[in-house]
């Protein structure tokens, strides 16, 4: 059963992380000890080419010296000063071997071991009294030098290179271990960077040393770095089979390797069997290819998630960058003869290796992967190609190192860098949206307003979906007190924040092109640019709105006080010459048109009643017998003027046709709100409109144009009841067709 591990608290991490740096400082110190307890003869020693001694050179050089001409000198035996006829020591070219671990067979290893301590012996006897040693020369000549402790000065890069590339990935594994740690992945990767830590600072001692080991070290410490290399080899195998994604088994497999890995750890303790290679070597190539495979199958897990997809790029990037590093270093100094380059400076690839766990396991801005991925994958096979095709001319064509560099980049500059650019002009053009190819439809978002703000926003929403292709799209309350909530990405590349129109809801977008790219800044500044001129241009659409219903309030105003007083005079003293109806009805629509310019919203409930009134009063004051069937609006639904305006235009032609031009006797009138729209249905009883279809004299050409500048449908026909059906369909936000 697996078991849940959360973040670890605040001040739990606090505590850890000072108890790690406390712990680092303590660590580093006492390898920086061990190193300066080394005697000094001033010079740093190696193995002599032709085996014949050791060659001295300045311990400040950065690169080891491989040949006899680079050596200050080459030392052939050491004795104490004044002591001509003491045994010397023969010096074997052996003991200067940059690391035990290069010596393959036991033998050899057990004279590293005999000939450092006798050497070391015999220094620091000398050291301890304050006396001189001797050395014989190529020449068999015999120089005095005087023996030291040795100076910080002496460490060199030789040292500090290794112990740096163990500090690096201890504080990177270490924080992101602490900080993540409801992570498996991050839990083994701060293991592994502790064991790094363990492992390279022995690795600083021993490659760092000017010659010689303390004699209770040397064993030990390969012993330690054998067990320490192990226990870093599984935890990063363990890394891979739990992150991104948990494999199959992992809490069964993880508990059959720790035990491998503590069996083994004992057999490296207690030396047996004798081969290095049964119990250390071996398992180190087993824990490679486990590795290697454990990359793949997590390659191919969840491959349609994009953020496990880029964890897994980082994380091949990262062992492709650090292992290419530690080829090309062995294969320059085979093509080249340069033994001099220390596996020091191989150990570089460790830092590079976890900076590259830190970004995958650590999630820091991960999803900025998916918009560089290319050019580094370029730019990597564009490096490659250089040193191989370099390596390729100095040892097969044996071309002079600095013709073959020349001819190499020639090459290459001609060939690969034209292709390589044009490539990514491509993909940058087909996967950046780019904000000129959207432009005609953001201005026919802008445009879609002049409908009203949801007309906007289905406008935008639609513009969101073609930019984007998001995998879903979801319209979510801003959150409370963010009331700036902008263009953002989320969810490390996963969503996309764009706010919506009327500043009270955002759009969150899911994983771009159809769930095959994280979102990145690229994506959220084309959001931002947009958004920027739909918000600016909804602006500019409501200050000209503004004005324009400033004006018809105006115009109505005037209409009312001036047409309005002297119409109502008509229907007051209109009664004597039969004039008042008229003037009553032309009151009316004068009312109902400085309603409507007037630009005030009207309650459906509201439209309902008022037309129920006029229309039900006008029938049966014409001999109707009238049915009203109404259903009731959704509640707190508002028409807008202009479509208040226009529907009420609509029914009352559509009931005066009825009075005038039916002849008949009965009269049904529907008005319906469903689907968001309304619609609204006249039938009577009476003759049709046969003869008489799309006639003008009926008003028919009037209302359709009235339902087509609405964005609605119409239809003539003929009613259930025997005479004529007048339908109109009338989205509530609808967007108007043009009318010629």
């Amino acid at each position: 059963m697996m078991v849940s591990v959360t973040d670890m608290p605040g001040g739990r991490r606090a505590r850890w992380l000072a108890a790690s740096l406390l712990f680092l400082a303590c660590w580093v110190l006492l390898s920086v000890s061990i190193a300066m307890s080394e005697p000094s003869l001033g010079k740093r020693f190696v193995s002599d080419p032709q085996g014949e001694g050791l060659l001295a050179y300045s311990p400040s050089r950065a690169v080891k010296i491989s040949s006899r001409n680079d050596a200050d000198e080459r030392v052939l035996a050491l004795r104490l000063a004044g002591a001509p006829d003491a045994q010397a020591l023969r010096l074997d070219s052996l003991v200067a071997v940059e690391a035990p671990s290069m010596l393959s067979r036991q033998e050899d290893l057990d004279r590293f071991f005999v000939l450092q301590q006798q050497a070391w012996a015999l220094l620091d006897g000398a050291r301890d009294r304050g006396e001189a040693v001797e050395v014989q020369l190529a020449d068999g000549s015999w120089s005095r030098r005087e023996v030291r402790n040795r100076s910080l000065a002496e460490l060199g890069w030789l040292y500090w290179v290794p112990l740096l590339c163990g500090v690096i990935p201890f504080v990177v594994g270490v924080g992101v271990g602490l900080y993540r740690w409801g992570n498996a992945g991050a839990r083994f990767l701060a293991v592994a960077s502790v064991m790094a830590l363990l492992a390279l600072s022995e690795v600083s001692i021993v490659t760092g040393r000017l010659w010689l080991l303390p004699p209770w070290f040397a064993e030990a410490g390969q012993t330690f770095v054998r067990c320490t290399s192990l226990a870093a080899a599984w935890a990063f195998c363990m890394l891979m089979l739990h992150y991104p994604t948990p494999l199959r088994r992992a809490a069964m497999w993880t508990r059959a390797s720790g035990a491998l890995l503590a069996a083994l750890v004992v057999l490296n303790i207690v030396q047996w069997p004798d081969s290095q290679a049964l119990r250390y070597k071996l398992w180190l190539v087993v824990a490679t290819a486990s590795l290697v495979a454990l990359a793949l199958r997590q390659g191919f897990a969840n491959r349609s998630d994009p953020v496990h997809r880029a964890a897994g790029r980082w994380l091949g990037a990262s062992m492709v960058v650090a292992v290419s590093i530690v080829m090309y270093a062995f294969l320059v100094s085979l093509v080249y003869g340069a033994q001099g380059i220390s596996t020091s400076y191989r150990w570089v690839s460790v830092p590079l290796l976890y900076v590259g766990l830190m970004v995958s396991v650590g999630r820091a801005n991960l999803f900025e992967l998916e918009r560089w991925w290319v050019p580094l994958v370029l730019w990597y096979l564009g490096g490659t190609l250089i040193v191989l095709g370099d390596l390729a001319l100095v040892a097969l064509l044996r071309v002079d190192a600095g013709a073959a560099i020349a001819v190499t980049l020639i090459v290459i500059g001609w060939l690969y860098f034209p292709a390589r650019q044009w490539l990514l002009a491509r993909l940058r053009t087909s996967a950046r949206p780019e904000m000129q190819a959207f432009v005609p439809d953001l201005i026919g978002a802008v445009n879609a307003g002049l409908q009203g703000e949801r007309a906007a926003g289905r406008a935008w929403q639609s513009l969101l979906e073609r930019v984007f292709a998001p995998q879903a799209m979801a319209s979510v309350e801003r959150p409370a007190g963010d009331a700036g909530a902008g263009v953002a990405v989320l969810d490390e590349g996963r969503q996309l924040q764009v706010p919506d129109v009327g500043g009270q809801r955002v759009w969150l977008l899911t994983l771009a092109q159809g769930g095959r790219q994280l979102f990145t800044k690229d994506h959220a500044r084309v959001a931002d640019q947009m958004w920027r001129l739909l918000d600016h241009g909804l602006a500019q659409q409501r200050q000209t709105q503004h004005a324009v219903d400033e004006e018809r309030l105006r115009i109505a105003s005037d209409l009312h006080d001036d047409l309005g007083a002297r119409l109502l005079t008509m229907v007051q003293v209109g009664a004597a010459d039969g004039t008042s109806g008229l003037a009553r009805q032309a009151l009316d629509e004068m009312r109902q048109s400085v309603r409507g310019m007037a630009g005030k919203p009207v309650a459906a409930e509201v439209a309902l009643a008022d037309w129920r009134s006029e229309l039900v009063t006008r029938l049966q004051g014409a001999g109707f017998d009238v049915e009203w069937h109404a259903q009731d609006p959704p509640a707190g639904l508002v028409l807008t003027p202009r479509l208040h305006l226009q529907l009420s235009k609509v029914l009352r032609e559509s009931v005066s046709n009825v009075i005038r031009h039916s002849g008949g006797a009965r009269c049904k009138v529907v008005v319906e709100f469903a689907g968001g729209a309304v619609l609204a249905r006249i039938e009577d009883d009476g003759r049709g409109m046969a003869g008489a279809a799309g006639g003008a004299g009926l008003g028919l050409p009037g209302i359709e144009r009235r339902a087509r500048q609405l964005g609605g449908k119409h239809g003539f026909g003929v009613s259930d009841m025997g005479g004529a059906r007048v339908e109109v369909r009338i989205p509530l936000d609808g967007v108007a067709e043009p009318v010629a």
